[in-house]
């Protein structure tokens, strides 16, 4: 790949980082100096995106070592310069020989009493997106552990326990390696020579309460751009065009005539149940240019198809993997176990639970083992309204929950109030359109 570009992109960045850090510091304040706005998870977002950036770009420079020395100095320079955003580690990334600060993931949690505190991960198929190793060495705080992966009996991963005291602490450690969530040939290659070529790759295990990254390396050898789209199974047809959740054109350089890469974060819809990369691209076609003089002929559709050309385009290293999903703290307590009703929960879709409680005898805590989001809501079948929601709490650090008051068998239902809005709007768009078309047609009707 191109060496200079790359080069001075980087001792660029170097150089404006420290302006950048002051200037989101002064924006970061109003009125008295301790009041900060500054959105904290907008911008340590931003600065996580910037150093998988870097660890990317370390992976492919392997052989070169002032990029690579370049790359660790803006790396620790970032973690630095940014501290005092309090987006960066309380305890700084602690490193030896054994544990290097690539790929570290540091979580900060607020302990409100001494204890023993068990560190677990919310995404039960952990495995399933990332290669778990026997044993990883963890930042704790200011010390180095060494810890194994376990089960908890609820099936959640964990680290184990840790004696932690009252107040601030911290525990990082290298992300494992992530699985590629697509069965693609090394290389692939799209040739659009009288129509569109288009390829679709779908993403395995895939989860839509997640984020995932997809990258690909691809060179365009003539003719127009390509295509990169996802699709899940709720996107539709709009006059005669797919609508893509996710669309973006990759259009060809007139000056860089080399291989480019392409990165791009995304969380799909709840309500999705499947999604597929999509590649796709079109003839080149200079009908316009030629015809310069008379573009206007270019709209007759047969003429302009004779000035088609082919679109070849060389893609490879075609990535999609799951970004890490939280994790939480659980405090170990010694606590009496209250008797729990039977509890059967069974998904219409992604968006909609239907649930049956057998023979409740006291007030309960229904525990929903998705990430903890106020759009959930939960019923009584047969009630007009939701359960109030002073009783939906987060349970566990992470997950919905709600607090059942009524007693003996009960049929609830939960569903995500987004979508259920989204759904009305469908409607009545459709109800509307229907409406349209019959006073259409008997104005038409009325007028013969």
């Amino acid at each position: 790949q191109d060496y200079g570009s790359a080069k001075k992109s980087l001792e660029l960045y170097k150089k404006a980082l420290p302006e950048t850090i002051l200037a989101i510091k002064s924006n970061s304040f109003f009125g008295k100096a301790d009041v900060q706005i500054w959105r904290k998870s907008f911008v340590g977002l931003m600065f996580d995106t910037h150093l998988a950036v870097l660890d990317n770009l370390a992976d492919k420079t392997k052989d070169d070592s002032y990029l690579i020395n370049l790359i660790s100095e803006l790396r620790v320079g970032l973690i630095k310069n940014s501290q005092e955003l309090f987006i960066t580690p309380e305890f700084g990334v602690v490193e030896d020989s054994t544990l290097k600060p690539e790929r570290r993931w540091i979580y900060q949690f607020e302990v409100f009493e001494d204890g023993e505190y068990e560190f677990l991960f919310s995404d039960k198929n952990l495995d399933t997106y990332f290669e778990i190793p026997e044993e990883i060495l963890v930042q704790v705080d200011e010390r180095i552990d060494s810890r194994s992966f376990s089960k908890t009996q609820e099936g959640y991963i964990t680290l184990g326990s840790f004696s932690l005291t009252k107040g601030i602490h911290e525990i990082g450690f290298n992300y494992p390696a992530s699985i590629n969530l697509l069965d693609s040939p090394k290389e692939v290659q799209i040739n659009a020579k009288n129509e569109r070529s288009l390829l679709k790759f779908p993403v395995k295990n895939f989860a839509p309460f997640s984020s995932y990254d997809l990258s690909f390396d691809y060179d365009i050898k003539k003719g127009s751009g390509i295509y990169v789209a996802l699709e899940q199974n709720i996107d539709m047809e709009v006059e005669g065009n797919f609508k893509y959740a996710f669309e973006k054109y990759l259009s060809p350089d007139e000056y860089w005539f080399e291989t480019k890469e392409f990165q791009q974060a995304f969380t799909p819809s709840k309500a999705a149940d499947s999604l597929e990369l999509v590649l796709f691209a079109d003839p080149w076609n200079d009908c316009e240019r030629s015809l310069g003089y008379k573009p206007s002929l270019c709209k007759n559709k047969e003429l302009k198809k004779t000035f088609d050309r082919e679109t070849e385009v060389e893609i490879s290293d075609l990535r999609v993997h799951k970004l890490p999903g939280n994790v939480f703290l659980r405090k170990f307590q010694n606590v009496a176990i209250k008797e729990v009703p039977e509890v059967e929960f069974s998904r219409e879709n992604q968006t909609k639970y239907l649930i049956k409680v057998e023979d409740s005898k006291e007030q309960f805590l229904l525990v929903f083992s998705e990430l903890f989001d106020r759009g959930w809501k939960a019923r009584m079948v047969g009630d007009n309204k939701d359960i109030d929601e002073t009783k939906h709490i987060v349970a566990n650090g992470y997950a919905n929950a709600w607090i059942i008051e009524k007693t003996g068998n009960l049929d609830i239902v939960l569903e995500y109030a987004p979508q259920r809005f989204l759904y009305i709007g469908y409607l009545i768009s459709g109800t509307a359109f229907l409406a349209g078309l019959i006073v259409l047609i008997l104005v038409r009707r009325n007028k013969i």
